[in-house]
């Protein structure tokens, strides 16, 4: 017996081993191997040190077991680079002549990197077999030459995937602004895997160049946190900056601009000296104009502030003093930013009618915020409507009722103003249909004896295409519903099988269409034309073609071959489209017709002698032709 499993043993653990039999039996090697590696030593001297498999199978728990295979396995480059991407300890124990062997170690190193810690130091120093490793394993750069951590490419290449790898660059790299600076862009944290005393983050150059990169930077670099430029520089980029600024720096007149002119909102954080110094007041509410409120009572009273800051915000009249609220360019220019900003304005000028027309012709829901007298003024009224229709809902019943306050609005918002329309004017047909051509989602809520209206329905089509879905049935029979959504949706029906105007207009629009006809309808010649003259217009002219049935392009080849006397491969040649016209447009046209680039005017012209302009334009569309045919053939 080959082998037995005494009593009391687990049945699944290895046989005891019979050497004769064993080194026979391959199947039994190589389950010894798989469980216990370092028995391949049993086999050195028989013919499994020369077995591919079984040595892969024990190189895969144990590199060493390489050691144990035939001269010529130790030496071949395909299965000693098989064992490295299992183990790449391996490699150690490769022969040795290819250990010294470029293309193998290249090889080995790309099928695992870890395997370039096992190479010589010849290779380590060679820069492509360092690149083959360190652009697929980061960890590899600590075991590359001195000279290569230098490498710039090759130190960003291992820092790209962590980076902290930057550690294991040269000091000189550690140190050159131009290589972290170009880090800095793809690593923002690079800066804090330096030792703060590093000598490249004691360059202030360096560091205006960093802040520039990435403000965040401003936080990495210590010595420089007191330094003025390049705090100024950091907040240019990242106002935010200004709350970890020393105190020292905060109370500088050139800071308290600078962030202000960058963020208004900062005008509430700097001390409170400043919120009474023009210039930064200025600055601040030219960039957000709501910070008048932070600027001292002084400030609220000068008119070239306050002006700036209803230019950036209208709201912020609100913030102005009493004696600006009652000036006239001040309440024009918040009106001119924001129209609501009126109801600030002095009584006096809320009285004012041109100024009422300004606000709303600015903001149409300002009309809302007008004094009752002037919401009565028919042409404010008009202004609002034009401006936003959605200011009909604080409109009253008789404007509500006004033909030409209503589609002012409609044509505004009409989605906005319809819910306010009056009763009478919603059951103005014309009235719908404008209000359904300005947003075709008001056709869901007029009424429904307009919803049965395929004029209502045609113009809500043309700004809401996807509700041709879902209108009633009785409206997607419609022939004109019909027609525009074969023109616009590509829309096909069975129901066009009984209908050949609609069926062929569906193939003229639509070339894929035609193989959803039944044959009979197919291999109709006016169909076939349909879809040949979209080919000869379209770049994907053989897909239209394939569109015809296989049997049918050979009976036209074959019957253009005939009428000219040529052979059927010749007829070929010419293509579907002339082979078609040959046959089925005017059979009877002398062989002059067909020659040279004139030949589609000339065939018009001489199946319809009559149409003259499509003759003279070479009419290639397929309805001009087939229109005159049927009117005159």
């Amino acid at each position: 017996m080959p082998f037995f499993t005494p009593p009391n043993q687990d049945p699944n653990a290895l046989p005891l081993l019979d050497l004769d039999c064993a080194s026979f039996d391959r199947e039994l090697v190589l389950r010894i191997v798989r469980r216990e590696p370092q028995l391949i030593s049993l086999f050195r001297a028989t013919r499994f040190s020369a077995d591919r498999e079984v040595l892969l199978e024990a190189t895969k728990l144990d590199p060493a077991s390489l050691l144990h295979a035939s001269h010529e396995l130790r030496g071949s480059k395909d299965f000693v680079a098989a064992c490295c991407e299992h183990q790449p300890a391996a490699l150690q124990h490769a022969g040795e002549n290819l250990k010294g062997d470029l293309d193998f170690i290249r090889e080995a190193v790309k099928r695992s990197p870890a395997a370039f810690a096992y190479v010589d130091e010849t290779w380590r120093a060679c820069r492509e077999i360092a690149w083959e490793a360190v652009s697929r394993n980061h960890g590899m750069l600590k075991l590359v030459s001195a000279d290569l951590k230098g490498d710039a490419e090759l130190v960003r290449a291992a820092v790209l995937q962590a980076s902290r790898a930057l550690a294991d660059a040269s000091t000189a790299l550690r140190n050159d602004g131009a290589f972290l600076l170009t880090l800095l862009r793809e690593r923002p944290e690079i800066l804090k895997l330096l030792p703060s005393d590093a000598p490249i983050l004691q360059c202030k150059e360096f560091a205006l160049d960093a802040v520039t990169v990435d403000a965040a930077s401003y936080f990495d670099l210590p010595s420089h946190r007191d330094d003025f430029d390049v705090a100024l520089r950091a907040m240019n980029s990242r106002p935010d900056v200004f709350y970890y600024l020393p105190e020292a720096l905060r109370a500088r007149r050139e800071v308290a601009l600078a962030v202000c002119a960058r963020d208004g909102t900062f005008l509430e954080e700097v001390p409170q000296s400043f919120r009474d110094d023009k210039d930064v007041v200025l600055a601040a509410v030219a960039s957000y104009g709501l910070a008048l409120w932070d600027a001292s009572r002084r400030l609220r009273d000068d008119k070239e502030v306050v002006l700036a800051a209803c230019r950036s915000c209208g709201q912020a009249l609100e913030a102005a003093s009493d004696s600006l609220k009652r000036d006239r360019d001040v309440a024009r220019e918040a009106v001119a930013n924001d129209g609501s900003s009126i109801v600030h304005a002095h009584m006096t000028l809320q009285l004012d009618r041109e100024l009422a027309l300004e606000a709303v012709a600015q903001n149409g829901k300002a009309w809302s915020l007008l004094i009752p007298l002037l919401k009565l003024d028919r042409t404010i009224a008009l202004r609002a409507m034009k401006t936003d229709g959605e200011a009909l809902a604080d409109a009253t019943k008789r404007m509500r009722a006004d033909e030409a306050l209503v589609t002012a609005a409609l044509e505004s918002n009409a989605l906005g103003a319809w819910p306010y329309v009056a009763k009478e004017l919603q059951e103005d047909r014309r009235i719908a249909c404008l209000a359904c051509r300005q947003d075709g989602h008001i056709y869901e809520h007029i009424c429904p004896e307009f919803q049965a209206d395929p004029d209502v329905a045609l113009a809500a089509l043309e700004t809401c295409p996807s509700l041709f879905y879902s209108l009633p049935e009785a409206l997607q029979r419609d022939r004109a519903v019909l027609r525009w959504a074969i023109r616009n949706l590509g829309y096909y029906s069975a129901d066009f099988e009984d209908d050949v105007d609609l069926a062929l207009e569906a193939v003229e629009h639509c070339p894929a269409n035609y193989k959803k006809l039944p044959y009979h309808i197919r291999k109709n010649g006016f169909f076939i034309q349909a879809v040949l003259c979209k080919a000869t217009a379209d770049a994907a002219a053989k897909d239209c073609e394939d569109l015809v049935d296989r049997p049918l392009r050979k009976r036209i080849f074959k019957r253009a071959a005939e009428l000219a006397g040529i052979p059927v491969d010749e007829a070929r040649e010419l293509g579907l489209w002339e082979a078609h016209a040959r046959v089925f447009m005017y059979p009877s046209l002398e062989a002059k017709a067909f020659e040279g680039e004139g030949f589609r005017a000339e065939l018009t012209y001489a199946a319809c002698p009559h149409c003259t302009e499509a003759a003279n334009a070479g009419a290639s569309d397929s309805r001009s032709i087939l229109a005159c045919l049927r009117d005159h053939q």
